[in-house]
């Protein structure tokens, strides 16, 4: 496993090329097709910077701080709202089981 300065130098070395590919998709005579194919090519490397943030954070033993987007009871509110404009919504469902799910984990 490589050591934390060299994962954190792949880290910028990773945000440095979305930057560039950022400027690169703003030039004017870019066709469509090239721009799209700049847009994936960004997308992915954003996708990678989340990812060597994951590993620097397992290296470091720390916790991810954003564990649970939603606490149990946004869940259940979520699910409330849902269920008033459809009764049988299956999002809400998913919002019920989150909750539960998330409840036992922390018992």
């Amino acid at each position: 496993m490589p050591d934390l300065a060299t994962m954190e130098l792949e880290l910028r070395n990773v945000r440095r090329e979305v930057r560039n590919l950022q400027v690169i998709q703003m030039r004017p005579w870019l066709s469509e097709e090239k721009r799209k194919f700049l847009n994936d090519l960004e997308r992915s490397a954003r996708a990678e910077v989340k990812l060597r943030l994951k590993a620097i954070e397992h290296h470091q033993g720390q916790i991810p701080t954003r564990r649970y987007l939603m606490t149990p009871e946004q869940h259940r509110r979520a699910a409330q709202d849902l269920r008033q404009h459809n009764p049988n919504s299956r999002a809400a469902q998913l919002h019920d089981l989150t909750a539960k799910m998330q409840e036992s984990k922390r018992k």
